[in-house]
């Protein structure tokens, strides 16, 4: 007997996204493999593909909809149209509303009875639902109180009677209407007095004096900050025109500049392991990478590479503008200092421990930051912020980023805490396929079993375990552990993915991969 699955388009928007849920739908589902990025392509992809359920999402799917009210109109437009021309098509909308919004009772109106209104949508429940038939009780708790629509009908009612009551030319006639009104204002006051009792509505003179407060506060804290957003926007603005300008000839491969962002989920996941490899797997073709520590963290790789042996007088760029900050402020007027340290083509900008207290904002501003990296002249500038994601600093650069690696290691609790912040998901999912999720420490066993695996539309790489007897042995020497060729090996094809990524395809054709990720360590005076 031959079973005939649903037939599935999948008008999502995003390619990663549609492959996520395709993925889980199938083999149950019949999925189309063709996606809608577009709602002009809606009404075409349904009379080529003639499918049984189409699976939309509010946020992701383009539109010429240029506010929230023609956007309503296109989908209500939309609906009704597929509605119209076969209602036997079953409609699932994928999208993020507080409960009670308007744009879900207008779903609810048009009979869409699937509706998954959750910032991380559990596709196992999305399969489960489709499996039965539509059901109203699926989308009930998402109306509005029954109170509020009352309170809307009864608003819209006196409206009315108020447009006929200036057109009435009666008295008598002015006086019924007069008298409805009346009674519709009291049905009215009587519905916000049980909703305050309900819902414990504060009082609203003391609520009017927290708004006026909070105005004024943040009128004070715009106005204090007017002038170094300026200046910071011109920054910013300059290093964009670096990386427009200013390309680099490799081989006769032109290397475009870029910014890379590499944060983690928590502390210790391996966000500075990660970005060493980076930079070094980068430098093996050649190509000048400037590496950025955080500036407010623990110093680490001053330590990490002998900077004691290796560079005894450096220090960071940072104390160029902090001097004062310094741990011994007379010797830094009695020697002569180096403010590049390079291994190869790596420019390190890192705090040296030694000489150098740990920087706070006050001292070393956002703006400071910015220009730290307007003057570093590489073609590729890796940003190392640690989990310092809500830090001014790194977050007023988060859009020059070409391409942002969050780095996670294997614990699901701190992976599912790092996501469940709504402010920073909805950040990285603006950034969309600049984004890359790398699992740091993965076993096979952990990789194949997809434990981490999500909704989310970002790309994923798997930074396999390294035995801790050779990481012991390349802190013992003061090199990358990537200089152990059995390392090498088991981190070259991971790395691979993401240089290809970042560098032209003929640059890595035309260069050899015969060397090690990351040559031992010497030391380039300025």
């Amino acid at each position: 007997m031959i079973i005939i699955k649903p037939k599935i388009l999948l008008a999502i928007g995003n390619e990663k996204y549609s492959d996520l849920v395709k993925g889980r739908l199938e083999p149950d589902f019949d999925c189309i493999e063709q996606y809608v990025y577009h709602h002009k392509y809606i009404h075409e992809s349904i009379d080529q593909f003639k499918p049984n359920i189409v699976i939309f999402h509010e946020k992701y799917l383009k539109s010429e909809a240029s506010n929230e009210n023609e956007s309503f109109k296109l989908w209500s437009d939309t609906i009704e149209i597929i509605r119209k021309r076969d209602d036997d098509i079953r409609i699932i909308m994928l999208c993020e509303r507080p409960q009670g919004h308007p744009f879900l009772k207008l779903l609810i109106t048009l009979n869409v009875l699937d509706i998954f209104n959750e910032r991380v949508i559990d596709l196992t429940k999305v399969k489960e639902q489709l499996q039965e038939k539509p059901r109203y009780k699926n989308v009930s708790n998402l109306k509005l109180d029954s109170s509020q629509d009352i309170m809307e009908s009864t608003n819209e009612e006196i409206e009315d009677l108020q447009a006929q009551l200036d057109a009435a030319e009666t008295v008598e006639e002015k006086a019924r209407i007069n008298k409805e009104i009346e009674q519709k204002t009291n049905e009215l006051r009587s519905l916000v007095e049980n909703l305050n009792k309900k819902y414990s509505f504060i009082n609203l003179k003391e609520l009017n004096k927290q708004e006026e407060a909070k105005e004024k506060k943040e009128k004070k804290e715009k106005e204090k900050k007017e002038k170094k957003v300026i200046e910071k926007h011109i920054v910013k603005q300059e290093i964009k025109f670096q990386a427009q300008q200013t390309i680099t000839e490799i081989v006769g491969v032109m290397v475009k500049p870029k910014v890379i962002l590499v944060g983690g989920v928590d502390r210790r996941v391996g966000t500075t392991f990660f970005s060493h490899l980076l930079a070094a797997a980068i430098n093996k073709y050649d190509v000048e990478v400037g590496y950025i520590e955080n500036p407010y963290s623990e110093a680490y790789t001053y330590d990490r590479y002998f900077g004691e042996e290796n560079a005894p007088k450096y220090v960071s760029s940072y104390s160029k503008r902090n001097i004062n900050v310094s741990k011994r402020n007379e010797v830094f007027f009695d020697e002569e200092l180096e403010f590049v340290w390079k291994t190869d083509s790596i420019n390190w900008i890192v705090r040296n421990p030694t000489k150098e207290e740990k920087y706070v904002e006050e001292q070393l501003t956002s703006l400071d930051f910015a220009k730290t990296l307007l003057y570093l002249h590489t073609p590729i500038k890796i940003i190392d912020i640690g989990s310092d994601w809500d830090r001014e600093a790194f977050k007023d650069l988060y859009d020059l980023a070409d391409h942002i690696y969050v780095v996670s290691d294997m614990d699901l609790v701190t992976f599912d805490r790092f996501f469940s912040n709504n402010e920073r998901l909805d950040l990285l999912e603006s950034f969309n396929e600049r984004v890359n999720v790398v699992f740091n420490k993965t076993t096979k066993k952990l990789e194949q079993s997809n434990a981490f695996a999500t909704d989310f539309p970002f790309y994923y790489t798997y930074i396999p375990e390294v035995n801790s007897d050779d990481v012991y042995s390349s802190q013992q020497k003061g090199e990358l552990v990537t200089n152990n060729r059995m390392v090498n090996k088991m981190m070259k094809p991971r790395l691979q993915s993401i240089i290809e990524n970042i560098l032209p395809k003929e640059l890595i054709k035309k260069k050899s991969t015969k060397r090690s990720l990351l040559p031992k360590l010497k030391i380039e005076k300025a």
